[in-house]
């Protein structure tokens, strides 16, 4: 068998769910991959790009539940666990590359740079099949659009580029620089929508900007005053600043970003060369869809 882990990254997303085998005793929570569901699981999967996919390959799927079921458990909500069946559904799909055994897990993750989330990269995993491994693997591989902030400097260029395309701003003051998973996820959930800067208190060129705020050490996350292009020039649109102070849940976050965040993404105007790439990526997947289809 062959099996497929989504992370948001799709670990891959490593998001969080795995689908049940037909007699392999998984849960509800594994995703079974095929021909019909793999352009809206994978290929289509925001947090394929955002999140990061895994494939397995899964020979021996009743020594491996256990691992699963575990993995499955710690990596919910950020990555999808999910298998390709060679047995009845016959090979792989070609951007998985060559299979050489079993188990075989690989990771599928969007390009950080790419137009749509079909582009993608494959990240093959070597380490043990255990849950503590192969969740560190999808988890510490999440896509994340988080810009770190090292001091004023790094500051007003933040600021400066969330103006230019008229994007609200999350700050997330924390203690140290480590990037929470929730905070990858939402960077990729919310891409082009918000702008999020990670502001660590371990810098100490930061010190004034947490004194700024009135934030004293402590991780807090807020919403500064935003200008966007509906308002008058140099007026803020939302006059103040919005400290969350709800419960530090992935569900709760989200619906705090979609307060804050534009309801439709803001792109840069393509530039030439940008457009002659994306014309060159449409005729390789029409050439690669006629491929298929023979």
């Amino acid at each position: 068998m062959n099996a497929a882990i989504k992370v948001g990254l799709t670990l891959i997303g490593l998001f969080a769910s795995l689908y049940a085998a037909e007699g392999g005793g998984l849960s509800s929570n594994i995703v079974m991959l095929n021909s019909r569901n793999w352009r809206k699981e994978v290929e289509e999967s925001g947090h394929a790009d955002s999140s990061t996919y895994a494939e397995v390959d899964e020979a021996t799927a009743n020594s491996l539940n256990p691992e699963w079921e575990e993995l499955a458990t710690k990596v919910k909500g950020f990555v999808k666990i999910a298998y390709w069946d060679t047995e009845k559904n016959g090979s792989a799909p070609s951007i998985l590359g060559e299979i050489r055994g079993t188990p075989t897990i690989k990771l599928v993750r969007p390009k950080r740079k790419a137009k749509t989330n079909k582009q993608k990269d494959v990240v093959d995993y070597n380490m043990e099949r255990k849950a503590d491994d192969m969740s560190s693997f999808a988890l510490d591989l999440m896509p994340s659009f988080v810009e770190r902030v090292n001091g004023p400097e790094d500051f007003e260029k933040f600021k400066t580029k969330a103006k230019k395309f008229g994007l609200p701003m999350m700050l997330f003051f924390s203690e140290d620089r480590r990037i929470l998973n929730e905070m990858k996820f939402l960077s990729t959930e919310f891409r082009r929508r918000v702008l999020i800067a990670q502001i660590p208190f371990s810098k100490k060129e930061n010190k004034n900007i947490f004194f700024e705020y009135g934030v004293r050490g402590q991780s807090l996350l807020v919403v500064p005053p935003s200008f966007t292009d509906g308002g008058e020039q140099g007026v803020p649109e939302q006059p103040d600043v919005v400290v969350y102070d709800g419960r530090w849940s992935l569900h709760r976050l989200q619906s705090f970003f979609s307060e804050h965040a534009l309801t439709s993404e803001v792109k840069p105007k393509p530039t030439e060369k940008a457009k002659q790439e994306d014309k060159e990526q449409a005729e390789s997947e029409k050439k690669e869809k006629v491929k298929t289809e023979l």
